[in-house]
């Protein structure tokens, strides 16, 4: 990194960030920062015409592999220098996705863990194309009942949920499972339907977004009824989330148009309720989160000598000394992972 501006871009690195002796070298007068700040499509057309010598052939191959799987699994759109925490569930699976179609690794079993949430049904037929040409077993876990035909076989579990669940009810090629009598074969099968409720009336008040410009937004405006039940929907990369989070939501909670010219109507008080870990704490669970667990120490105080705090294992009066509060000690390895056992005390 730049020893004169820490990383954060000044003269002497020409805004990168990088060494200024990197900061010098350029390709096709780009420097680092620069290719990486674009698209995987535009990278990969940059790398397609270059007119490399031979001695570079297989760097470049490598690069163009990359580049490719991450556009055959519908992330062309992202810039490389994108940080991961920017990105959905789905794109973050997407591109753990890509690398395995760059692996060359042969006798592997690939697991996907609801791999079409949040793609479009385009991008669903993409990935579930990217999986045939992994070299290997694919096993994934799906709700959505296209990505599921794709499958060669199939495993339905349940009948139920929780203590209704545990069991195989069908095992076998798709025909069958369409014709199944379980939950999943009738409403795979649309022999039984999701009931949509009857149409409402049309808003009588709008929050309008004027002049929506971040990011890949085209100078829009978008009207959003108040009182109602909105999807904002669309392909991969869009423009959706940008919309609705750091324009929509951003400038409701700055009090300041962010991303667009300005909002017109009421403003109202916006609650995100997205994939993020639950609270801050990594001890986090249900029953902190929702209060629940302070209602029912406030309850065990009451009827014993203790205080509420005793009863936390967040706090030091209640957290077992051992472990502190963990529920298991970490058993530190020094050529491998920490092991972590239930805590005796």
């Amino acid at each position: 990194s730049c020893p004169n501006c820490g990383k954060l871009g000044c003269e002497r690195c020409s805004g990168s960030g990088l060494h200024p002796i990197a900061a010098g070298v350029r390709w096709l007068d780009l420097r680092f920062d620069e290719i990486i700040n674009r698209s995987a499509a535009e990278v990969k057309i940059l790398f397609d015409e270059a007119q490399l010598p031979n001695s570079a052939l297989r760097l470049k191959q490598e690069i163009v592999r990359r580049l490719a799987a991450l556009n055959e699994v519908s992330l062309g759109y992202i810039s490389l220098d994108r940080p991961s925490p920017s990105l959905s569930r789905g794109e973050s699976q997407r591109v753990r996705l890509a690398v395995a179609l760059t692996n060359r690794l042969e006798d592997m079993l690939y697991v996907f863990d609801e791999p079409t949430i949040g793609q479009h049904p385009v991008d669903t037929a993409l990935l579930m194309s990217a999986f045939r040409q992994l070299s290997g077993s694919v096993v994934f876990v799906e709700h959505d009942r296209i990505a599921a035909a794709a499958a060669d076989q199939a495993l339905d579990l349940g009948p139920g949920a929780g203590e209704s669940g545990g069991k195989v009810v069908y095992e076998g090629v798709l025909p069958g499972l369409w014709k199944a009598e379980t939950q999943t074969g009738r409403f795979f099968s649309l022999r039984e339907r999701v009931h949509t409720p009857p149409v409402r009336g049309k808003a009588k008040e709008y929050l309008i977004v004027r002049g929506a410009s971040l990011h890949n937004l085209k100078n829009i405006d978008v009207p959003f009824p108040v009182g109602c039940l909105t999807v904002v929907t669309g392909v991969s990369g869009s423009g959706k989330s940008t919309l609705v989070e750091d324009v929509l939501v951003a400038s409701m909670k700055s009090g300041t148009p962010v991303g667009c010219e300005r909002l017109e109507g009421q403003l109202l008080k916006a609650v995100i309720v997205d994939q993020s870990p639950i609270g801050r704490n990594p001890r986090s669970n249900p029953a902190t989160y929702t209060r629940l667990s302070d209602i029912i120490r406030d309850l065990y105080a009451s009827s014993s000598c203790l205080s509420a705090s005793h009863f936390s294992f967040n706090r030091e009066s209640g957290a077992c000394p051992q472990c502190k509060g963990m529920g298991a000690v970490e058993i530190k390895m020094r050529y491998l992972p920490s092991t972590w056992i239930v805590c005796a005390q």
